[in-house]
This record gives structure tokens, C-alpha cells and sequence, in this order.
């Protein structure tokens, strides 16, 4: 026989959400038991986070919904304990109304409460009217926010000593979690800062009780003056939980919902002073549906470069274009293409076009970013048909190439380049020594500003590479033309680049391709082949160190030394044949060596000596 209060879920779900939830529908029509929550929703065929939202909102309006359908509410035709005569006294409504929520919560609170339990001579009864007492007096929530630093699972009384001192270093830790605290720390810390949340929770006022039509009000009062007497007659049966730490209780096992017809506010309240309503803690299932839609459409939809300038935000239009300034520069990101984990570089370009940054894909000789300028169009304009695909404007004045702009149109660099490093990169060049190769590259390159930005957070890294970083990134801003920009992700660096780009094409704007000093633009191709030759030098001088630090037990000192002191490997052969093993063992340089280095210099001798070379 299908129940009659699934049936009413069921038929407020199909008449909310038409065709929406078919499946959950007819399997809650078949299940025996009465559903009382959203949570016990969760174990039937075809529920989701949508339809058990749906079924706590309708079982959280159900009790407000009890009284009007008694005191013969129009809109409470369906309901089958409708008033005759139109009147019906408290009696009654406590005789007819039954809330379809366990009998047995008594007795499962007690346990969890970790109070005594009931006395062999004094069974306690229950039925769905005491229980439905219970749950509305919970809805009303009219004693809760008192005593807020009562431990449940310790039962202890206000004079008795903090419950924090008995409790293990794991259990504190566990307890400060749960209430969203820090959990680091020793046992002193957590215990204190127990201490002072709960003295924070103290301090703030009372929760204020929702709002309820003038017509429960009086029922509520006296559901309320049951209850308490109810609790005495418990108390005096030999239970310690009282009617406010059973209302906690329920606070804690269920979320508390409005219905998803919020549009006509309540007009009255049981509260003292008229306050103002409590807001929803959560959303109702159809602005849930809402954001996960507009979430979906801004993964799946393409960017778009804003047309004017109220498609951006008011921090970005620090530099408005001048009147009168017919310059009309076109400014792109060039991205270097060089990433060695696989799907970086196309995340990496997907992200800086998603925070309107034209990126072009290439292969740059030094950084990891550069600022490509090209010179305006003759008789380019907006309304103009000789503009091309790749370019559209932007609020400064400038036109921005689209991701699909070739690298061979770029015709100037501007003036400066950026290097981008993720915390864990930075650590790692520093321990790879690749941190001061770049430097001194981006020291020696004939740009007039270098930008380092440091992505990432310090949280994961261990203090020791907290150290390291900060020595390097503080060793950075001593540089002449270092600049050190910090970042928290990805996102943020494209933000920050979009605005770097902005900048620049601002500053061109106000003056003339043609009259720009060598400062701020130069020719890109002469900058780029100055710079592959620099690289190349560098590469020339610290290959023959990191081929000996491939040897096993060769470490950085040892390989610059050797390095410095035979040049290459073709040195170190022709030194050992024309003077002799002897000779070279008998060097002032080689009896420094401590005794771990010199057994790899002997190994490295025998391998060398093995073969000829010339």
C-alpha cells in the first residue's frame, strides 16, 4: 500500500518541476516507510542533489503547513485532516495532526547525547504527536543559541572543567577541525583555541526564529509550553538532555531549508521586536540548477574581446586613450612554447585568451613572455573594412591580435620580458643551478625591464625551500631591472599579463612608431637573434660542467672546477696524454680535492684514457 506522505512529496515534485524527476517520483510512491528528510531520499532509485533537495525543502514547509490546512487554509484542499466546522481547538489539533518523522528519536538522541538511560520502571511513551511537538518546536528554534560551550559527548555540567584537558592531542585536533579551526599546533594551542571560539560563540546573540503567519502562532505557544513539560517530566525520570540541548541536537543533524516559493515573505513574527527574518542558508533547488548552468556555460563558452569600455572593469581603464590620438597599435602575448609537461602550453593559451590576452605560440630565446608591437594600419579605423581577422580593439586605444595571428607578423618587441616560475619550479632551478643560468641570461639580454613572477603559494613547500625562495626572489629586487610580481594561480598571471600588454600599448599610443626611442620597441628580429647568440655563449660555457655532473658522485663544485680548469672533455684527454696520468694526479689542483672527488676524478681519467679521440 503506497504511503500517503510520499505520495504528497511526490505530487509537489511533478507539480514544481514537470517531467523533471520521473524515476525518484514512482520510486518514492512504492517505498513503504514515510520519507522525513532529504537525507533518507538519497537510498531510492533515481535521486540526485536536485530532487533530495527538493523533498527536504518540502518536509522543512511541511510542519508551518500543518497548521493552516487544520485552520482551514484554501490551499490545503488535499489534505485529508481538514476542519469541518472551521474552528478546531489545540485538543485537536494534537489528536488529528501526525508528522511522519520516527517515533524513536528519543531514544537515538539519548544515545548521542551520551545521556543515562531510561529507567526500567518508568518506560517512556512516544507517539508521531509528541514527535511532531518536537520537530516544530525545532523549526521555531525559540531556545537556541543557549549554552553553546555544553559538550555533547561528555554530558559535562557548566561547573564541572573544560572537557578539552581530557581529551587526546588526535581528539583536539579532530574537534578543531570540525569547527573550521586551525588543527596545527601543540595540545596548549588547540586547547586555547577551543577556548576562545567558544568564547566568541558566547558572545554573539541568540539566533533569531523564523518567521510563521499569525494563525500559528498561538498553536506554536502551546506546542512549546507541551514540550518543556514534556522535558520536566523527563528530567524528573532521570534524564539529564534538556529541551534545549535536544533542539541543538536537531540543529546539528539537519540543515534547515526554506521552501523553494519563497516570492511572498512572512509577515509576522514570533520573535520579540519584530526582527528581521533569518536569510536561506542554502539555495533552493532551482537556483542551484541555475548556477551549475551558468558555471557550464562559462567553461564551454569562447572568449571575446570586450568592443568598448564598459566591457571592463573599472581598475583596467587607468589609462584611457587620449583625444586625438589616431595611433592604432596592435599589441600581442608572445607565449614561449618550449613547456615540457604535456597539455601546459594549450592550458597556458587557453587561459590567457579566457582573461583577453592574444597570445601567438612560438619559440622564444629567453623568458617566457614578451610584448609584440606592430605598426598601424594605413587608413585602419573601427568601422573600416581593411582591417583584418586577427585584430580587434581594445580600450586603450590599441588593437590586440586574436590567437590565430602569425609570429612572422610581429614586427616590433616592446621593452620588457617576463619570466614565469611556480614555486615548486623556482625551488627546483635553485637546486638545479638552472636558476642562475637564467638570470644571468635575462641580466645579459637588452631588455630595459625583466618581470619575474612567482606563481603559487608557500603552503606546500617546507621551510627550508621557503628560505631558498625568498633569498632568491629578495637577491631578484636587489637587480637593476628586476621586477618580482607575485601571483596566487594561473588565472591571476593571465590578469596580470592582460594588464601588462594594456599598459604597454597605452604608453605606445601616445606616441609614434617611428619616434619611439630603442628603449621601449625595438626590431624583433635583431633582438631575437642577439639574444639566441647570448643563449648560445652561455650554453657553450656550462655544457662541459653539466656532462660531468652526470657522472655519478660529481657534484656542482667539483664539475665547475674541472670545468674551469681543462675546459673540456678534448682538454682533459690531451692533458692526460701528452703529461701523463702521473702528472696530472701530482697537480696542486687534483690533492685539494677531498677524498669522494678525487675517486671520481680517477674513474673519470680511466673512461677517458679507454679511447681515442683524435
Amino acid at each position: 500500500m503506497p504511503n500517503s506522505h510520499n505520495e504528497r512529496i511526490a505530487s509537489y515534485i511533478e507539480r514544481r518541476w514537470p517531467q523533471r524527476f520521473p524515476e525518484f517520483c514512482a520510486a518514492l510512491r512504492r517505498y513503504p516507510l514515510p520519507i522525513s528528510s532529504g537525507a533518507a531520499g538519497t537510498q531510492l532509485h533515481g535521486s540526485c542533489p536536485e530532487a533530495v533537495r527538493a523533498t527536504e525543502a518540502f518536509c522543512a514547509m511541511l510542519a508551518p503547513r500543518h497548521g493552516r490546512e487544520v485552520l482551514g487554509d484554501d490551499n490545503s484542499t488535499n489534505d485529508e485532516m481538514l476542519a469541518r466546522d472551521g474552528e478546531v481547538s489545540v485538543a485537536a489539533l494534537r489528536r488529528s495532526v501526525s508528522f511522519p518523522f520516527s517515533p524513536f528519536r528519543c531514544f537515538k538522541m539519548q544515545r548521542t547525547e551520551g545521556g543515562p538511560p531510561l529507567l526500567s520502571g518508568q518506560p517512556a511513551v512516544w507517539s508521531g504527536n509528541s514527535d511532531w511537538h518536537f520537530d516544530q518546536l525545532h523549526n521555531s528554534r525559540g531556545e537556541a543559541g543557549t549554552s553553546l560551550m555544553h559538550s555533547s559527548t561528555t554530558g559535562c555540567q557548566s561547573g564541572e572543567p573544560l572537557p578539552e584537558e581530557k581529551l587526546s592531542w588526535r581528539e583536539l585536533r579532530d574537534r578543531c577541525l570540525s569547527k573550521g579551526l586551525l588543527g596545527s599546533g601543540t595540545k596548549v594551542h588547540l586547547i586555547a583555541r577551543l577556548r576562545k571560539h567558544g568564547a566568541s560563540k558566547l558572545a554573539e546573540t541568540s539566533p533569531k526564529p523564523r518567521y510563521v503567519p499569525d494563525s500559528q502562532a498561538e498553536v506554536l505557544s502551546h506546542l512549546r509550553e507541551d514540550s518543556e513539560r514534556c522535558s520536566r517530566s523527563m528530567s524528573s525520570a532521570g534524564h539529564t538532555s534538556t529541551v534545549s540541548d535536544m533542539i541543538r541536537h536537531g540543529q546539528r543533524l539537519r540543515t534547515l531549508f526554506r521552501s523553494p516559493n519563497t516570492d511572498i515573505a512572512p509577515t509576522t513574527s514570533l520573535a520579540e521586536g519584530g526582527s528581521e527574518p533569518q536569510g536561506r542558508l542554502l539555495g533552493t533547488p532551482k537556483e542551484f540548477v541555475a548556477s551549475q548552468q551558468r558555471e557550464r556555460k562559462l567553461v564551454h563558452s569562447t572568449p571575446s574581446m570586450p568592443t568598448n569600455t564598459t566591457d571592463i572593469d573599472a581598475d583596467e581603464n587607468e589609462t584611457p586613450k587620449e583625444e586625438g590620438c589616431s595611433n592604432n597599435y596592435s599589441w600581442h602575448l608572445l607565449v614561449d612554447n618550449r613547456e615540457r609537461i604535456k597539455g601546459a602550453h594549450e592550458n597556458l593559451i587557453e587561459v590567457c585568451s579566457r582573461a583577453g590576452a592574444p597570445s601567438v605560440s612560438c619559440t622564444l630565446p629567453c623568458g617566457d613572455f614578451m610584448i609584440g608591437i606592430n605598426s598601424p594600419n594605413v587608413g585602419c579605423s573601427a568601422n573600416s573594412a581593411n582591417v583584418p581577422d586577427y585584430q580587434c580593439r581594445n580600450a586603450a586605444g590599441c588593437t590586440v591580435l586574436r590567437e590565430g595571428a602569425m609570429y612572422g607578423q610581429t614586427q616590433k618587441i616592446s621593452f620588457l620580458v617576463v619570466e614565469r616560475k611556480t614555486v615548486k619550479d623556482l625551488c627546483a632551478s635553485i637546486t638545479s643551478s638552472r636558476y642562475y643560468e637564467q638570470r644571468q641570461l635575462l641580466s645579459s639580454s637588452p631588455f630595459r625591464s625583466v618581470v619575474w613572477v612567482v606563481e603559487g603559494t608557500m603552503e606546500s613547500i617546507t621551510v627550508e625551500e621557503r628560505r631558498r625562495v625568498l633569498s632568491a626572489c629578495a637577491s631578484l629586487a636587489s637587480l637593476p631591472r628586476f621586477r618580482v610580481v607575485w601571483t596566487r594561480h594561473l588565472s591571476e598571471t593571465a590578469t596580470f599579463l592582460r594588464s601588462l600588454g594594456k599598459s604597454v600599448g597605452s604608453i605606445l599610443c601616445k606616441t609614434k612608431m617611428e619616434q619611439c626611442p630603442e628603449t621601449l620597441v625595438t626590431n624583433c628580429t635583431e633582438c631575437l637573434q642577439y639574444i639566441n647568440k647570448i643563449r648560445k655563449d652561455i650554453q657553450a660555457r656550462t655544457t662541459f660542467p653539466r656532462m660531468l655532473m652526470c657522472i655519478r658522485g660529481c657534484s656542482a663544485p667539483l664539475a665547475i672546477q674541472l670545468a674551469s680548469k681543462y675546459g673540456s672533455l678534448l682538454g682533459l684527454w690531451r692533458r692526460l696524454k701528452y703529461q701523463g696520468v702521473d702528472a696530472c694526479d701530482a697537480d696542486p689542483d687534483i690533492h685539494r680535492l677531498t677524498k669522494p672527488q678525487k675517486e671520481v676524478y680517477l674513474c673519470l681519467t680511466k673512461f677517458i684514457l679507454t679511447r681515442s679521440y683524435c
